[in-house]
């Protein structure tokens, strides 16, 4: 779906313009898993310019991959994402480019807006509904990051100091 993380207008993916009708914001591509994470990042001051959260399979469904990738508009310094939930990694795209365009929707290629990291976990399992549920869990994880660096002020210190 296309996403105003501002006023909260959905749209669907094939919504032709990339501009909000009701407030002007940019829509952002935000898979419906990961829409509750990318309204809480948002919130609490990071600039979201993509969100996917998904289990996809490949060789004859034998190997399930838990893919959660959301696309930082701004390129943050290392230490505003201090102690990211196990498993998660931080990664500059100029550093992986092959592998990091894999991973981006088209959607979000054809986007104006440009994605300077990318808050990212994946991981395979042989069971679709073990997959399935770190999914779940994964995006659970990443929630309570952001509510813990917002409850002891960590991104308020972060913005104070011109971080965000």
């Amino acid at each position: 779906m296309m996403l105003c993380l501002t006023c909260g207008l959905q749209r669907p993916n094939s919504y032709k313009n990339n501009t909000c009708p009701r407030c002007k914001s940019h829509l952002k591509y935000i898979e419906a898993a990961a829409k509750g994470t990318a309204v809480k990042l948002h919130k609490a001051g990071l600039s979201v310019s993509y969100a996917t959260a998904e289990v996809y399979s490949y060789n004859s469904y034998a190997v399930h991959t838990v893919n959660i990738s959301i696309g930082l508009a701004k390129p943050y310094q290392v230490e505003v994402l201090r102690r990211l939930p196990e498993g998660y990694e931080y990664v500059f795209p100029e550093a992986h480019i092959i592998e990091y365009l894999s991973h981006i929707p088209i959607e979000h290629l054809l986007s104006p807006l440009l994605t300077y990291c990318v808050l990212r976990y994946e991981a395979q399992y042989l069971d679709n509904a073990e997959a399935k549920a770190v999914l779940k869990q994964k995006l659970i994880e990443l929630d309570d990051w952001v509510d813990e660096a917002v409850e002891d002020g960590w991104l308020a210190i972060c913005n104070l100091g011109g971080l965000l």
